[in-house]
């Protein structure tokens, strides 16, 4: 496939994608503003901003040595959470 047949296609690809979500995603979410947006992006930075502050926690209460597994534990789920509401941010992004 030459390079022009590759970037047809891909920019066809991107048609259908967003052809496909705005027929999927339009009858579920009613039109969006900013202001709809912003409790997602506040709710992502809120969950990062907790995230890497148990990390900093976590290095100062160290001392040199190594977290707890209950205080990996607590990390891990702070990340997971994180790391899930900023797919969906994302997702939304697309989406949009």
């Amino acid at each position: 496939m030459s390079d022009v047949d590759t970037k047809r296609l891909l920019l066809r690809f991107e048609q259908a994608v967003r052809s496909i979500n705005r027929a999927e995603i339009n009858p579920k979410i009613s039109e969006l503003k900013v202001s709809d947006i912003n409790p997602v992006i506040k709710m992502v930075a809120q969950s990062r901003a907790q995230y890497l502050q148990a990390l900093f926690d976590l290095a100062k209460l160290s001392d040199d040595q190594h977290p707890k597994p209950d205080q990996i534990k607590s990390l891990r789920i702070m990340r997971e959470s994180y790391e899930e509401l900023m797919k969906g941010s994302k997702a939304l992004e697309v989406a949009i």
